[in-house]
């Protein structure tokens, strides 16, 4: 058997990593209490970085999370910062789920894969934190990202499936209901869920499309003027436009659309 002698000072140590340490304290919610510290964008950053570190590529780390409910915490904890939250914040917490935080004018991520279902459902879908950033072009960022995983990309199957585990189409759709969305942000939720729609993963949520854009649509009466407000006429005509595109497109998802129209 191997065997050393020490001699002098010298002290026997077992290396440890930072992850395994803060296991060790008690998990990665051990470090919450530094977000609701967070005064700055710059602070808030460091954090969310530090948080992401010690999750990627550890699966006790992402276990314990799991385990404790930490995703719908951090969730919570960023609502509460939402003002604080920039792109960088952003690009991390998406980096950690697989993918990266683009915008319209940046080249398509053909690579990027939904792998972090707890923080995908928790914080990225989360639209009532991207809401309260009233940073709309954090929020388009957002839109084209997630369309980026359905569109021009290897693993667009893959990433349809996933985003269907997390109901997606219905999130989207509450999300056209609020009065105080930016209507430059409208567009491109259109967009995001005419390509889910074309992956055609449950042929129940294009009716469940078209039962929504009916709800949306006035109902015609003979002599009496619809008062819309501008907001909704402008909807109306996104879901139209919509609509008929996907009618064009051949797939799956044409018979329950023109079941919808006729």
């Amino acid at each position: 058997h191997s065997w050393a002698v020490l001699q002098g000072r010298c002290t026997p140590l077992w290396p440890f990593t930072v992850p395994h340490c803060i296991r060790s304290l008690g998990g990665v919610t051990v470090l919450f209490p530094l977000l609701e510290r967070a005064n700055t964008s710059k602070s808030l950053l460091l954090v969310v970085e530090t948080i992401c570190s010690i999750i990627r590529r550890n699966p006790r780390n992402t276990a314990h999370m799991e385990k404790h409910k930490g995703y719908p915490l951090l969730g919570l904890l960023l609502y509460r910062k939402a003002n604080l939250i920039t792109h960088e914040v952003a690009n991390a917490l998406a980096g950690l789920s697989g993918f990266r935080l683009i915008d319209a004018a940046a080249a398509s991520d053909t690579t990027g894969i939904v792998a972090n279902i707890p923080l995908t459902r928790d914080v990225l879908l989360n639209f009532d934190i991207w809401k309260s950033t009233h940073n709309v072009t954090l929020q388009k960022a957002l839109m084209v990202s997630l369309t980026s995983l359905l569109s021009n990309n290897e693993y667009a199957l893959f990433n349809a499936h996933r985003l269907h585990a997390l109901h997606l189409l219905p999130r989207l759709l509450f999300l056209l209901k609020d009065e105080t969305l930016d209507e430059d942000v409208i567009p491109l939720i259109m967009d995001l869920a005419e390509q889910y729609l074309l992956k055609a993963i449950d042929i129940e949520e294009v009716k469940y499309w078209c039962s929504f854009t009916h709800s949306v649509l006035p109902t015609p009466r003979k002599g009496t003027p619809h008062n819309l407000n501008p907001s909704t006429i402008k909807l109306c005509d996104h879901l139209l436009q919509c609509t008929i595109r996907l009618l064009i497109i051949p797939g799956n998802h044409r018979r329950s659309i023109g079941k919808f129209i006729t």
